[in-house]
């Protein structure tokens, strides 16, 4: 409900918000995105895909080791049989 254009809308964001990242082609620009605003950021991946698709998210977010607070397994179809293939994913990366 949006009265005009969402023109620079960002730049009222105040820095304290947790941006939740889920376009997966669009991941390195998003993430450098908020990095340059100042915005923690969590990665909401797996959509019913592939659960090593995550893989392709915690690279790209190796570049923002203070701004990635964690993964979220986010499913449309209440599908939770990948959860642990998931979870070895994300285990991967953790140091």
């Amino acid at each position: 409900l949006v009265n005009g254009t969402l023109a620079d809308s960002w730049k009222g964001l105040d820095k304290d918000v947790v941006i939740a990242l889920w376009y997966m082609e669009k991941r390195a620009d998003s993430m450098k995105f908020f990095s340059d605003l100042g915005n923690p950021m969590i990665i909401a991946g797996y959509y019913d895909a592939n659960p090593e698709e995550m893989s392709q998210w915690l690279d790209t977010a190796q570049k923002y080791p203070d701004k990635i607070l964690g993964t979220i397994y986010t499913t449309w179809q209440s599908n939770y049989k990948d959860l642990e293939a998931f979870e070895k994913v994300v285990d991967h990366y953790r140091k």
